[in-house]
């Protein structure tokens, strides 16, 4: 660990794969890492 954390490859290689074998879906895991992250980056000022 340096600069104070694992660095983001830490999400892909640990986290990622942890939360499948705790129940999560693939779908599951794509929404949290591609539709919300996607659907926040273009939300509009109303």
């Amino acid at each position: 660990i340096q600069f104070g954390g694992h660095g983001y490859s830490h999400i892909l290689t640990n986290v990622l794969p942890r939360m499948l074998t705790r129940g999560f879906t693939n779908q599951d895991i794509h929404c949290l890492t591609t539709e919300n992250p996607k659907n926040w980056l273009n939300w509009k000022c109303v």
